[in-house]
């Protein structure tokens, strides 16, 4: 137990080294503000909402990567680790309580009006995919920017699409809001997976100088 919450004091620690902190806390704040005004706005039957919620956490999994790009960093033999798991350690607990949060609003919301819990279902598992192709967006962004974000914008327009034509058919699938919310925690620990994977597969790789533009030139 001492070792997990070392690891996680030294996770947050390194937050501090990476490159424009207020920058990156200022719009963390501003998608979780934006997450809210759209989730009560929309009633929860919008996924934006939940998303922008969920995903004001990862900008510490940008923060601890930012620090990286210094060459004191570089020579360190944390190097590794800084780039592999420490954003993960940083991350998941604020992925899992924030999207917890998100579930309590929308079950609150399905208790409101009984005829919105398919909708509030239909919601969550559109979030837990996208939450899922986030996680994997995130496992190569540092080193293959470009491509990287091709495949998330191709992926949430796959998911967008076919999740539509799914609940749009004459016998739709009928949905729980237990079921979707397991689905959305599956989703969440199969996507940290998958990044913690992909980063050390492509661990050896240069960093891509557009996922941190403006930043390698000035460190």
């Amino acid at each position: 137990m001492k070792n997990i919450l070392s690891e996680f004091k030294t996770a947050y620690k390194i937050v501090g080294y990476g490159a424009k902190i207020k920058v990156n806390f200022m719009m963390a704040g501003l998608f979780l503000l934006l997450g809210i005004i759209f989730e009560f706005a929309s009633i929860g039957t919008q996924m934006i909402g939940s998303f922008y919620i969920v995903l004001s956490g990862m900008f510490l999994y940008q923060m601890i990567m930012s620090s990286d790009i210094s060459t004191l960093v570089q020579a360190s033999p944390y190097k590794k680790k800084i780039q592999c798991h420490y954003p993960m350690i940083a991350v998941i607990p604020w992925m899992f309580i924030t999207l917890t949060i998100v579930l309590g609003i929308h079950y609150a919301f399905s208790l409101k009006d009984q005829t919105e819990p398919q909708r509030q279902c239909r919601t969550l598992v559109v979030l837990g995919l996208c939450i899922f192709f986030m996680l994997v967006y995130f496992g190569v962004a540092y080193k293959f920017f470009v491509s990287a974000t091709v495949f998330l914008v191709v992926s949430i327009m796959v998911v967008m699409v076919g999740t539509n034509t799914l609940f749009t058919m004459d016998n739709p699938i009928e949905l729980t809001f237990a079921g979707c919310a397991v689905f959305d925690y599956i989703c969440a620990i199969l996507g940290c997976v998958l990044c913690k994977i992909l980063t050390e597969v492509f661990y050896k790789k240069d960093l891509s100088r557009l996922a941190f533009r403006g930043l390698i030139k000035k460190n």
